[in-house]
């Protein structure tokens, strides 16, 4: 009990760990600057299937994209057919009975063949990406409008605490990084899916035990894949970061060229930048020579399954 006349005395004030205050509450790892989101905890389906909202006005043309597509997979398909009897019955024939008359007749027919398969792949390859290069600068357009107009109606304190630049490269960049995976990067990523099921199920139709002796280097393939693809991650997120706080600098001295010219600090100014400039180039410089390192490797493992 308080005895009368004595006030209670108040908890001490504990200053709140600022780094603490950072971190993930699920995972514990840092956060990003600027951000409240654990890149770690998110839920990457749900971001995908929300970013697809973006597409919704534009489904006729995404539609075509796609049969298009599909056309493109099955005649790309056709060469291989046609290069067997190229071999088998023309160049190196089994019979040898058959004349050279029919075997010049069966080479120009498989000629014109290859020839029409590959002129129809490429002229649907050419209208399909004419298509997909009007549709990714108008979803882009939609990005940057969408995003600019939520600006506007954010409150000073937002603005208070982030560098002007930083908003410049999400509004400018990032919008247009954002467009190249809902139109180019889903597109490239299913082609490569249906390419790898079409050819697998030919494969093994034609020789399962040629297949076989084909896919020893899968594991392998996986597990580099995946250990590279989360180094190279982190490795690129690590750039975007420094691309986007060189942004801000240059923003920011070039808006204050007024009060930095009237103070003199030309000089401070300039090493401000070429550090920030030295972490972008380090930054840059580990990401490339990461990416030119791993996939020869992950190339070389996957071209073993031929000479195998």
């Amino acid at each position: 009990k308080i005895k009368e006349g004595k006030e209670a005395k108040e908890p001490p004030c504990i200053e709140v760990d600022k780094d603490e205050q950072r971190r993930c509450p699920q995972c514990r790892l840092l956060l990003p600057e600027g951000t409240m989101v654990c890149p770690a905890c998110l839920n990457k389906g749900k971001v995908l299937l929300r970013m697809l909202r973006y597409l919704r006005p534009y489904w006729k043309e995404m539609l075509f994209v796609w049969l298009a597509m599909f056309v493109g997979l099955v005649i790309g398909l056709v060469p291989p057919y046609l290069t067997r009897p190229l071999m088998d019955d023309v160049l190196a024939p089994a019979n040898v009975t058959t004349s050279m008359a029919a075997r010049l007749h069966l080479l120009g027919l498989l000629v014109l063949g290859l020839l029409g398969a590959l002129s129809l792949n490429q002229a649907i390859g050419i209208v399909r990406q004419r298509i997909v290069v009007r549709l990714g600068v108008r979803v882009s357009h939609d990005l940057r409008v969408q995003l600019y107009s939520h600006l506007q109606w954010l409150s000073l304190r937002f603005f208070q605490k982030r560098p002007v630049g930083g908003i410049l490269t999400r509004v400018v960049s990032d919008t247009s990084s954002l467009e190249e995976v809902l139109v180019e990067g889903i597109q490239h990523f299913v082609v490569n899916i249906l390419t790898l099921v079409g050819i697998g199920v030919v494969l093994f139709w034609m020789n399962w035990k040629l297949t076989l002796i084909v896919l020893i280097p899968v594991p392998i393939v996986l597990v580099i894949s995946r250990v590279f693809w989360k180094r190279v991650h982190s490795l690129w997120h690590r750039f975007w970061h420094y691309r986007s706080r060189l942004s801000a600098t240059v923003n920011d001295t070039i808006s204050g060229i007024r009060v930095i010219k009237a103070f003199a600090k030309e000089d401070e100014e300039i090493d401000r930048f070429r550090c920030d400039s030295e972490a972008l180039l380090q930054a840059d410089m580990q990401a490339e020579q990461t990416w030119s390192t791993f996939f020869p490797i992950l190339w070389f493992f996957i071209s073993t399954g031929s000479l195998l």
